[in-house]
């Protein structure tokens, strides 16, 4: 089933109690990588695991190509329905929790490639 169709059915607090259960049993493997929803590091338990066992990246984009990014996607269910000013606070709620990454990449005009490098040389010297 579809996140967006999660949401609507049985609503985000199912969702997010799911998503804790399955990230928490994912987060007892090593020598992993997993790439997390926009919701997941806010969660206390997936954030207190995350930054006391694993290595953390933010991919910091600006917010006007984070915005153009979502704003009339169906798969963000909470970014969907917002309006510009709802989003942009959105954005910057969320930052302040993100940055508590062990490391932040500025992805702001990096290729995927170019970004990939930057993780795998931060990962490698570390």
């Amino acid at each position: 089933m579809k996140i967006s169709k999660i949401f609507e059915e049985k609503g985000e607090v199912f969702f997010r109690n799911i998503e804790e259960k399955i990230t928490l049993n994912i987060l007892k493997k090593k020598n992993i990588i997993i790439s997390l929803g926009g919701g997941s590091f806010l969660n206390k338990k997936i954030q207190k695991e995350i930054l006391d066992n694993h290595t953390s990246f933010w991919l910091y984009w600006d917010r006007t190509v984070i915005i153009n990014r979502i704003k009339k996607s169906s798969k963000r269910p909470i970014a969907h329905k917002l309006t510009l000013f709802e989003l942009n606070h959105l954005i910057k709620k969320r930052s302040n929790i993100y940055s508590k990454a062990l490391y932040k990449i500025d992805c702001n005009g990096l290729s995927k490639k170019e970004v990939v490098k930057k993780i795998f040389d931060i990962y490698e010297t570390n």
